[in-house]
């Protein structure tokens, strides 16, 4: 009891116990406990996965980029929507995907540069190599990038730091993750860093190819705005750049490898009612993120119900629980949807919600969207729909109809249209 810790405290030698305070443990805390009296820690999170045993899928994806590899390929582009898991590939292939003497990745979170505006960023990104590999004493060794020496030519200090670290490793090729590359181009549409620094960049890349390959996470909406940029500006520095290499597009889940991450982690401790497998993932689409946030509080649902059979109940419960209007899980899918494709989509979902009660079937047609519009032009919902398909947010089952490809988010914007 907290008395008796508190009398067993008061027994150190040389201490005093002033006060005792007994505090209310946070929300958070109380769902881990309920979790670890249902006899499993709750192994979902919204957070990117560091847990190998958390990682699903992306067979194919990790097939490509090995083969690359093998090649030789210096630059691989690893493009995709916000949280279809491009971190968690990062930190799987870092972890766990090459052996020993095939390949050493080293990882770089450009988002952990304190002010890149400012930064040698060439430096920071030796320094970071450094910091990753320093558990081997051969990187030991070799020590940290010397500041002053990227004074002069970074781009070219760099690349000798790199060919150093790759022959005191004797692996055949040195792998440089870096993620978050966007935080670059982005402070470079805003005027805050010179395209200097993607020509040094594209040097960098094209000197280093013999020993190095690099690995670098762009968000979609960066390169799509680059790609309209270069229409404008030909001569682009950063286009030059983002046009090397090959790239990787990563789309959400299959519905195999949507299930096994749905079914899998808890499959000693719990399981699904007939269908509730398939009520999941129609609410959260083959989105690893969503899959991962909504079984979160499942797994806690059944731990305050202390049941570990999953019945359609308790996936509606848990579905309500998304539906509070400050929910901030459908921020990345907003962000696909700005200005008027907002509206678009908030009438569509209306127009999905009155299809699944009346025909059982949430899809909208054509007809029916521009009924609901009138005073929008046709040509400006074929762009926004063609927009929405390619952000997997309204795919189209058949000619002529779209529907949502996670049911929550249909549910979200039209209870709060």
């Amino acid at each position: 009891t907290v008395d008796e810790v508190a009398d067993a405290l008061r027994r150190l030698p040389n201490r005093e116990v002033m006060a005792v305070r007994q505090l209310a443990l946070p929300p958070s805390e109380q769902e881990a406990l309920h979790a670890d009296a249902a006899g499993a820690a709750n192994p979902y999170s919204r957070m990117p996965v560091h847990d190998n045993s958390m990682f699903f899928g992306r067979a194919a994806e990790l097939e490509r980029i090995s083969e690359w590899l093998h090649n030789s390929v210096p630059c691989i582009w690893l493009r995709g929507q916000k949280r279809v898991g491009k971190t968690s590939l990062m930190l799987h292939l870092r972890r766990d995907f090459w052996e020993p003497h095939d390949a050493v990745c080293a990882y770089v979170d450009f988002q952990r540069l304190n002010n890149p505006a400012q930064a040698n960023i060439f430096y920071e990104v030796a320094l970071a190599v450094y910091t990753d590999l320093q558990r081997d004493p051969r990187i030991t060794a070799l020590g940290a990038p010397d500041r002053t020496l990227f004074e002069s030519i970074p781009s070219l200090r760099l690349q000798g730091y790199l060919r150093d670290v790759q022959q005191r490793l004797g692996t055949r090729r040195l792998v440089i993750l870096i993620d978050e590359f966007s935080r670059i181009t982005d402070l470079y549409l805003g005027g805050h860093i010179s395209g200097d620094f993607f020509w040094q960049w594209r040097s960098l890349l094209q000197g280093s190819e013999r020993y190095c390959s690099f690995i670098t996470v762009v968000q979609q909406k960066t390169f799509e705005h680059m790609r309209h940029h270069v229409v404008t500006h030909p001569d682009d520095p950063c286009w030059h750049v983002l046009e090397l290499g090959d790239t990787l597009y990563l789309k959400p889940f299959s519905p195999e490898d949507a299930r096994r991450l749905v079914e899998w982690p808890m499959r000693n401790f719990m399981d699904y009612a007939p269908g509730g497998v398939e009520q999941v993932i129609a609410l959260t689409g083959g989105s690893p993120f969503l899959i991962q946030a909504f079984c979160n509080k499942l797994v806690t649902q059944l731990s305050r119900e202390g049941t570990r059979s999953a019945e359609a109940q308790d996936i509606e419960v848990v579905a309500e629980e998304f539906m509070q209007p400050s929910e901030s899980i459908f921020a990345h899918l907003l962000d696909q949807a700005p200005g008027f494709a907002d509206h678009i989509c908030t009438r569509a979902a209306l127009l999905c919600e009155e299809a699944a009660t009346t025909f059982g079937a949430a899809v909208f047609s054509w007809e029916s969207l521009c009924a609901a519009l009138p005073d929008v032009a046709a040509d400006t919902l074929r762009n926004t729909l063609a927009r929405l398909s390619d952000a997997d947010i309204l795919p189209s089952p058949a000619e002529g109809q779209w529907r949502f490809n996670r049911r929550l988010f249909q549910r979200w914007l039209a209870l709060h249209s």
